[in-house]
């Protein structure tokens, strides 16, 4: 390594870098040896639950990014694909709590977009109403 000092977020850049590379175990290394520095960190579980993603493994990324919620209750990327998820499930109420959950936490208006248009739609059809105050 090049680096001395790092962070969550070193491992991620380079594992992210090793994935683009299709070193898709490298990354997974990478991401796991991060996690073992830096248990907590979000980003992460996040990570780690894309690449499951990837391969059309979602038991496996669910797990990862509820435990990346559990760990870093501030990241909201994990939110945003639990939520997904859970849509693809059919479990609406809970998909809306994952999206109003990240849009209060995601500080980007155009990552909050999409899901904000989610949310008023899973709002409408749980609790059948109209009125939507944005996110």
């Amino acid at each position: 390594r090049r680096w001395s000092e790092g962070s969550a977020l070193v491992y991620q850049l380079e594992g992210n870098a090793w994935d683009k590379a299709g070193r898709t175990s490298k990354a997974v290394s990478l991401y796991r040896a991060g996690l073992e520095q830096y248990p907590l960190a979000g980003n992460l579980h996040y990570e780690l639950g894309v690449l499951e993603a990837k391969h059309t493994n979602w038991p496996v990324a669910l797990y990862w990014w509820e435990k990346g919620i559990r760990s870093d209750p501030n990241y909201a990327p994990n939110y945003h694909w639990v939520s997904r998820e859970m849509a693809r499930l059919g479990q609406w109420y809970w998909a809306w709590v994952y999206g109003e959950l990240f849009c209060n936490l995601e500080t980007s208006e155009e990552n909050r977009g999409g899901m904000a248009q989610q949310v008023e739609n899973r709002s409408k059809d749980i609790f059948l109403i109209d009125m939507f105050i944005p996110c």
